[in-house]
């Protein structure tokens, strides 16, 4: 079926990869979308399903991989396809050289939005943390730190 699922026994095509039914694999070619895969460990996701996905899909894909193992077997290859492959890899559980994210990177000091932006990463550092019987403290905590921010943009280069 033109532009939907369609059954392409062993070879690869322009889509993503679904799994497989009878001996033919089952490619969604429609568009861009979403790929969430769950089930319990050891079940096969990465085997059958993400680890073919990123093989096969041309597109840009965004992986969350706790133990690296879809990177370890796929990144040379999406290099090899012309993509750029980032790792961020905080526990470095891959060994490799990992790439960083810095939150105050995407923020524009000298845009009307900054201290907006400030307060969304004040509020995402105070996620967990928080004071359940008395917000006075929460609400003290994200200050102090979107005033630090604000510190940090205004006493640097």
């Amino acid at each position: 079926m033109e532009g939907g699922f369609m059954n392409t026994p062993h070879n690869l095509t322009d889509g993503l990869l679904l799994g497989a039914r009878d001996g033919n694999a089952i490619w969604d070619t429609r568009r861009e979308g979403h790929l969430l895969t769950i089930a319990p460990t050891g079940a096969g996701k990465g085997i059958s399903c993400i680890i073919p996905a990123l093989f096969t899909w041309q597109g840009p894909i965004v992986v969350v991989d706790p133990r690296g193992e879809n990177y370890a077997v796929t990144a040379a290859h999406r290099r090899r396809m012309g993509h750029q492959v980032h790792l961020l890899d905080p526990f470095r559980v891959t060994g490799d050289a990992c790439d960083s994210l810095n939150p105050l990177d995407l923020i524009d000091p000298l845009a009307d939005d900054f201290e907006d932006n400030a307060a969304v990463i004040a509020n995402l550092i105070m996620q967990g943390n928080t004071f359940k019987d008395d917000p006075f403290w929460d609400e003290r905590a994200e200050s102090l730190i979107v005033e630090l921010i604000k510190y940090l943009y205004t006493s640097t280069p």
